[in-house]
């Protein structure tokens, strides 16, 4: 794969490999990163294309070799279902009775243009595939190409530096307190309690339709987060996203308001299906009346858009009240992104990320370090700073950075320094994001 290196000129040059593995590397420098590798990424293309590739990848077409790798993908069966739709309408029909060792970067991009022109659910008239849906796409055969180079049927993946568009992060939402008192005040009792359980531990719908009471731990006033229920295949599998159990705390308010609803409503023996036919003595905590798993949509009509609608919240789902847990505890200044990775069960660290943005409970210290509306003491802004830097390194690394120059003579350069190095907020567009529900798009799961 091509690389880039950083010159003492400040340029970057563009390195690759060939077939065989020797080093080379671009004659020209450039000013951009993205564009010495990018250019690398070419001539490495061009260097190891078809002349590469195994006998056997020039005679099995892309379909032979899916039927292959598909069966034997260490997926979910959830994933394993959902990508068979997109195997098959969106890759298969591309690239089914096309050679493997024929499949270029060229040939890769080509397709790419083709996924942003495809309307959704392929009906005319309706508007293009989304860029995340095909970024999706173009990552499933993507991972078919390296399992193809593992197996020795090429020598290498096409699918490298396609810079295909990621799209927007959509909007999250939170609610305020007073949505949420309001929200309570008006819900029948199952919306209650599963939104109080919603802001108090942050779990995804299927952890919460698949809750069993011996999960519930009330005198050490914590819940464990392990079965949940799969919707797509209608079971209830032994462990959430990411294969990771996960232990948290609930407030004394919380735990009071679950035995209450343990003592009102008697137990309903389990009787979901559960992954590998595995029997289960326990129940639900909120189940239908046959002792099933809630059912999302039901649940969505007859109790959860009357209570929102009742209380103002027009368009709120269920899973904005995971939004609201990772967000008020951000804005607590009490819980780091990396502990609310925790709290969330993200693996991906870089998934916390779309909470950021809630930090701006911190905004207050950046307008004191500024010092904003009165005399900047030079020392006293240093100390502060520094502070904030190892408080916040994310946040704060470029500014420390900057008070390691040589001092100022005058007080209002720091200023200048700081207004240089801190990053660029817009806080009508980079700010809490308090949005009108109606205006966002919804996510259901």
């Amino acid at each position: 794969m091509a690389w880039t290196e950083k010159l003492p000129s400040g340029r970057y040059r563009g390195f690759y490999r060939d077939r065989r593995g020797s080093r080379f590397w671009l004659p020209d420098t450039y000013s951009q990163e993205s564009e010495a590798r990018r250019r690398a990424t070419i001539k490495e293309d061009e260097v190891r294309r078809r002349p590469a590739a195994k006998k056997r990848g020039q005679k099995m077409t892309w379909g032979e070799w899916c039927d292959q790798w598909e069966p034997k993908r260490d997926v979910e069966p959830s994933t394993a279902a959902w990508d068979k739709g997109k195997i098959k309408r969106h890759i298969r029909s591309y690239w089914g009775e096309e050679p493997l060792g024929t499949i270029d970067r060229d040939a890769v991009l080509e397709w790419c243009d083709e996924l942003a022109k495809t309307p959704k659910f392929g009906r005319e008239g309706a508007d293009p595939l989304a860029p995340r849906t095909i970024l999706k796409i173009v990552r499933l055969f993507s991972a078919s190409m390296r399992a193809a180079v593992v197996e020795g049927l090429i020598d290498y993946t096409p699918c490298t530096e396609l810079g295909l568009d990621e799209g927007e992060d959509g909007d999250e939402y939170f609610l305020t307190h007073d949505e949420f008192d309001r929200l309570v005040s008006v819900g029948d009792e199952l919306t209650t309690i599963i939104s109080q359980l919603g802001v108090g531990t942050g779990p995804r719908w299927g952890e919460i339709a698949g809750f069993h009471r011996r999960r519930l731990d009330l005198d050490h006033k914590s819940i464990l987060i392990q079965e949940v229920f799969d919707r797509a295949l209608g079971e209830i599998k032994p462990y959430p996203k990411g294969r990771q159990r996960r232990g948290l705390p609930i407030t004394d308010e919380l735990a009071s308001n679950l035995q209450v609803w343990i003592d009102t409503h008697p137990p309903i023996p389990c009787r979901a299906k559960h992954r590998g036919n595995r029997p289960c003595n326990d129940a639900l905590l909120f189940p239908s009346r046959d002792g099933t798993p809630l059912h999302y949509q039901n649940f969505r009509r007859r109790h959860w858009d009357p209570a929102v609608a009742a209380a103002g919240i027009v368009g709120a789902s269920p899973h904005d009240l995971r939004h609201t847990y990772a967000s008020w505890l951000i804005q607590s200044k009490k819980v780091t992104l990396d502990e609310l990775a925790v709290l969330l069960g993200h693996k991906d660290r870089s998934t916390t990320q779309r909470y950021a943005h809630f930090g701006q409970a911190h905004w207050d210290d950046t307008r004191e370090a500024l010092g904003q509306d009165k005399e900047l003491d030079e020392e006293a802004v240093r100390v502060r700073i520094n502070q904030l830097a190892r408080d916040h390194p994310d946040q704060w690394a470029a500014v420390a950075r900057a008070l390691d120059e040589p001092p100022s003579d005058h007080a209002s350069n720091i200023h200048e320094n700081l207004a240089t190095h801190l990053p660029h907020v817009d806080h009508e567009r980079d700010g809490a994001k308090i949005i009108k529900l109606a205006d966002r798009r919804r996510s259901t799961s």
